[in-house]
């Protein structure tokens, strides 16, 4: 990658998990699944989410 040799640091079907905040996202090729946790729950400050993980495809079209 540093030498030029490699475009993506990542491939495609390769699944990429991120957290912050007790937000929480699942990245794998054109799907992403979030999961954003409900007010009352763990998470201490006020929330829209649901507390349950929502799936979206993200290709554009």
């Amino acid at each position: 990658m540093l030498n030029g040799e490699q475009r993506e640091v990542r491939q495609p079907d390769e699944p990429v998990g991120t957290e912050l905040f007790y937000r929480r996202a699942l990245r794998k090729s054109d799907r992403k699944a979030v999961y954003l946790p409900a007010s009352g729950s763990a998470y201490p400050r006020k929330s829209i989410g649901t507390g349950a993980w929502q799936l979206f495809n993200r290709t554009v079209g």
